[in-house]
């Protein structure tokens, strides 16, 4: 789920030459710290969502409201 939403939030919120950037470091960084195959396998499966799946639009919190 974590690297699902790493995926959106690139997606949401970068430039668009910066979009693969994000996620591959963070591709990186979890194929150096992960200890097991079964952890990778999650992982990937998450990642593999994010990419297929699009995200939903970026919802407003309560206390942004302008004049508030």
């Amino acid at each position: 789920m974590t690297a699902r939403n790493r995926v959106w939030l690139a997606r949401r919120n970068l430039p668009l030459p910066l979009v693969p950037a994000y996620p591959g470091t963070w591709t990186l960084l979890t194929v150096a710290r992960t200890r097991s195959w079964k952890g990778l396998r999650a992982w990937a499966g998450g990642f593999a969502e994010g990419v297929r799946t699009r995200a939903a639009p970026a919802s407003r919190c309560a206390g942004a409201r302008s004049g508030a």
